[in-house]
This record gives structure tokens, sequence and C-alpha cells, in this order.
């Protein structure tokens, strides 16, 4: 983590500050676990699947925020704030263990990759007009953006192999590769204003303050979701299946997908 910031003398009457902070961080982590779901047979409670876990992910993230203000007069000044984090994850999933409804061991791979992301952007100004009834105008004007990003994320099933080891499964589905991005835009503006009627300082005669505003605002969603499967369509007197005991980097070839 670091910030940074300091303020200046412009002239007699201004004075401009900013303030600047940064945020880091990487981090790895590998577990092992097993999860267990039990089914409801009669008045008992048996297992029906129960899979041994593997983990690793690497969690990257940074986050940067900036401060500058202005102050023209003492009864005028303008803020900027600026916001934006980031964070990246890599997860690579492997887990095995018996499947009740298959009948069979199976193996499952995941790798995925998702980056999200925040940004926001906001300016400020507060204007007192105290030779003018007193009055006052304070504006406002944001953009926010948010994201999320999955460009690959590939699942494999895997089944014990007749010869030993593993091949690919080819029933049931399981064996695909997904992209999804999700963004979201949001602009917000307003302004407040009011006077006064009177002189508030005079307790002897009647006053008051006449106070209005307004505010606009805009969101706008893109979301973009694909979805890619790996189905065996083959005549079983005819094809030739040996090339599902290959690594998956193999058996997913142009040559094999039509």
């Amino acid at each position: 983590n670091a910030s940074l910031g300091n303020g200046w003398d412009v002239g007699n009457q201004s004075r401009v500050g900013a303030l600047f902070g940064a945020t880091f961080q990487n981090s790895w982590e590998r577990r092992e676990y097993r999860e267990v779901y039990p089914n409801l047979n009669g008045d008992e409670l048996q297992v029906q699947n129960e899979y041994d876990f593997e983990d690793l992910s690497n969690l990257v993230q940074l986050g940067v925020m900036g401060v500058i203000e202005g102050e023209i007069t003492k009864e005028h000044s303008v803020r900027s704030t600026t916001f934006f984090v980031q964070d990246t994850e890599y997860l690579g999933r492997r887990y095995i263990g018996e499947h009740a409804d298959i009948g069979d061991t199976i193996r499952v791979e995941r790798t995925q990759y998702v980056a999200r992301s925040m940004m926001v952007q906001q300016f400020v100004g507060e204007h007192q007009f105290p030779n003018l009834w007193n009055g006052f105008v304070n504006w406002r004007a944001t953009w926010s953006g948010a994201g999320r990003l999955e460009p690959d994320r590939r699942d494999i099933i895997l089944q014990p192999a007749e010869a030993g080891g593993w091949r690919l499964r080819t029933q049931g589905g399981g064996n695909g590769i997904l992209y999804g991005a999700l963004e979201d835009e949001n602009y917000d503006a307003g302004i407040d204003l009011g006077f006064d009627i009177g002189d508030r300082d005079d307790k002897t005669r009647f006053s008051f303050t006449v106070q209005g505003g307004g505010s606009v605002m805009e969101r706008t969603r893109r979301v973009d979701v694909r979805r890619f499967t790996y189905d065996l369509r083959t005549n079983p007197e005819e094809s030739d299946t040996s090339f599902l005991v290959n690594e998956p980097q193999a058996i997913f070839d142009s040559g094999n997908i039509s």
C-alpha cells in the first residue's frame, strides 16, 4: 500500500490539494479437501457422491484512488475523485470420486480465468453567493463502470479407460468451453440550488429559504454469454474412438470437431 498527498497555495485566495493512493496484492492458494453429498434412502442417509478436490488459485488485486480539489475562493470549490479497482483470478481445479448416477469413478478438471473491474469518476462543485440573497449552487456529475470477463472457462470430465488410465467421457455432456462478459455503465448528474428570502440573521423579521434541485440517471448493461459443448457424434461401427484417451488439448483439435 502507498499514499501521497499535498496542498499548494495559488495566489492570495486559491488553494489546490491532491491525494493519491494505491494498493496491490498477489496471493497464491492451494487447497485439498473432500466433499460428500448424501441422499436419503428410507430412514437413513447414504453417501451418493464423494469427491476429493485439489484447487490451485492465484489472485491479483489492484486498487488506485486519486482526489484533486481546488478552492478558487472561500465561496467556490471544485473536486475530482477517481477510483479504480481490478482483480484477476486464475483457478485450476481437479476432483476425483464416485458418481452414483454415472455408476463409475469420474475425474473432472476445470481451468478458469476471471477478471473483474470497477471504476468511478466524479466531479463536484460547491458555490456560495453571499451577496445574492445568500444563494448557493451545488452540482455533481458521476460516471461509474463495472465489468466481469471470463474468456475461456474449460470443463473436462473423464472416466477410467479399459486399458488403464483415463478417457474422455462422452455421455451426458460435461465437456465444454464458456465465454462470458458483463459490462455495467452508470451516468448520474444533479444540481441543488437555493437562496434566502429575508434576512435570517434578523430575528424580528420573517425569513425563509427556497431550495430546489434535480437529477438524472442513465444505466446500461451488456451481457454476452456463449457456451460450446463437445459431444461425440459417430457411428459406433465405423468410428475410431481411440483418440479419447489422448490429452484434452489433442482431443479438442479442429480435426475432431465438425
